[in-house]
């Protein structure tokens, strides 16, 4: 008896999972310039978004809104025109010289 009750338990909690609706739960992995896209998308007037800069003495990348862009790309109506190790340096002729800086909890410490 107690076994039948436990397996009819499981199926109804198997059947009843399905229902609920996955697209509310967040996705911990998204990047956080899905909620950037958002805003410029609704009318919002949000800056492009670094998620992380790859500065070397060789090769410098940087990833804005979720694209990786070297100096010369456009991002949006700006184009890139410098990447440090800490800003990438963005310049648009409606609002002249953009320096986006990544936050203190994203940078990460060179290691040699």
């Amino acid at each position: 008896m107690f076994r039948v009750v436990r397996d009819l338990l499981c199926v109804c909690l198997l059947v009843t999972s399905g229902l609920c609706d996955a697209s509310e739960r967040r996705d911990p992995t998204r990047p956080p310039t899905q909620t950037a896209k958002a805003a410029v998308q609704a009318g919002g007037s949000a800056q492009p978004v670094i998620s992380s800069i790859i500065a070397g003495p060789t090769r410098q990348l940087a990833v804005i809104d979720g694209q990786l862009r070297r100096v010369g790309d456009r991002v949006g109506s700006m184009t890139v025109t410098a990447i440090e190790p800490e800003a990438v340096e963005l310049q648009s002729a409606r609002s002249g010289r953009v320096v986006l800086r990544l936050s203190k909890r994203t940078m990460k410490k060179e290691y040699r």
